[in-house]
């Protein structure tokens, strides 16, 4: 696999909480899918999904402390 994406970091720290989670939700799925692929399994999305909104919503209760 190769990883030919070129990573901004002043904008990627410039980012909002809410835009960095965004991010990452989107980062998890492309790993998810990417493992799916290697080994030839499906991933039980239901539960990734709770799991990603979980994180989320506690990232979401953190911050506005």
């Amino acid at each position: 696999m190769c990883n030919n994406v070129k990573i901004d970091k002043e904008r990627l720290e410039r980012l909002s909480d809410e835009d960095k989670a965004k991010y990452m939700a989107i980062g998890t799925a492309i790993n998810i899918k990417g493992i799916e692929e290697k080994y030839g399994i499906e991933a039980v999305h239901g539960m990734l999904w709770n799991c990603q909104q979980v994180y989320i919503n506690n990232l979401y209760y953190i911050y506005s402390l």
